[in-house]
């Protein structure tokens, strides 16, 4: 059985039509949704670009590949810690100003 049992029409013209489309194509959800999220009140982004999720993705396996590395490194005693934990760190801030970039 269907959850919401309301509908509401409303008549747009041309302009506004293809204004409330183009922000809805650009936000990457479907009408329904883009539309309760905009009455509910939210702030619509656009969808990231395709790229930005494998560069992601990427940036984190370097993460995860420093990270075994200092493990194996620091277990034979040929690794300076904090010079390690000075990278890491600025690996997850570029991660993080990257997420706030494309997200803000």
């Amino acid at each position: 059985m269907r959850k919401r049992s309301n509908e509401i029409i409303i008549w747009l013209d041309d302009d506004e039509y293809r204004d409330i489309m183009d922000k809805q194509a650009r936000s990457g959800l479907k009408k329904q949704p883009f539309f309760r999220a905009v009455l509910a009140g939210a702030q619509i982004k656009e969808q990231p670009p395709a790229q930005y999720h494998e560069v992601l993705k990427e940036l984190r396996q370097i993460g995860n590949n420093i990270n075994q590395i200092a493990a194996r490194a620091n277990a034979a005693g040929i690794i300076d810690a904090a010079t390690y934990r000075e990278n890491y760190a600025w690996l997850q801030r570029v991660i993080g100003d990257l997420v706030r970039e494309v997200y803000s």
